[in-house]
């Protein structure tokens, strides 16, 4: 008789143990958020992932937001992990917009932070932005001009954005600079011609994967 008591409480303690399966579904959602513009960014592509086997994507709406819905989580697997990301890319020598230049970003974060709303911060590249000069005869010294391109939102981030170039003794100049970040663009002419010195500012919108020409009126 005691033998069976033994049995029995050993055999409830052993159950009382088992861990039951729970399978709970989640959303992970954002935003891909464009610096070059201060606003969401539409048509990127979100991956995710976790230490699970979980790989999954999906494309950022007309806000630049994204939520993955459904995404599934086991009791009875523990430290979750996920990883969120938008790839870069360098846009060395790129002839399209695929493969223009693009500054990604990706956050970790494990379970505790799935219900968060996260931000991905990016910076797309234009495509070229070919400027020329509408000389019809040399430029001849001390005559010349010179022009500053600035993209105002994140130049501290780019120091490698031309500070000026200079235009002189030609008589057509046209020079793509490509890869730089999208937005828009504000030029600084300053110009001597026949011993008169001036100067204007003007801008140019130069839209993600985009080819753009400006005209320096000479």
């Amino acid at each position: 008789m005691n033998k069976i008591i033994i049995f029995s409480f050993s055999f409830i303690l052993l159950l009382s143990n088992c861990k039951k399966e729970k399978i709970t579904k989640h959303s992970i959602k954002g935003i891909v958020y464009n610096e070059c513009t201060n606003k969401g960014l539409q048509g990127v592509t979100v991956y995710l992932n976790d230490n699970h086997g979980l790989n999954t994507s999906i494309v950022t709406d007309i806000n630049g937001g994204f939520i993955f819905e459904d995404i599934e989580t086991n009791s009875l697997k523990n430290n979750y992990n996920y990883n969120l990301l938008v790839p870069s890319q360098s846009g060395i020598g790129s002839t399209n917009k695929e493969n223009c230049r693009f500054d990604g970003d990706q956050i970790n974060f494990s379970l505790s932070d799935i219900e968060k709303e996260f931000q991905l911060n990016v910076i797309p590249g234009f495509l070229n932005l070919c400027y020329s000069t509408n000389i019809l005869f040399p430029i001849i010294q001390p005559d010349s001009i010179y022009i500053t391109f600035e993209q105002k939102i994140i130049k501290n981030k780019f120091p490698n954005i031309p500070a000026s170039g200079k235009i002189s003794n030609s008589s057509t100049i046209n020079s793509c600079t490509a890869n730089y970040p999208m937005g828009w663009w504000y030029f600084t002419t300053k110009k001597w011609k026949s011993g008169i010195y001036s100067s204007y500012l003007d801008s140019l919108y130069l839209d993600w994967g985009g080819t753009n020409t400006y005209t320096i009126n000479w």
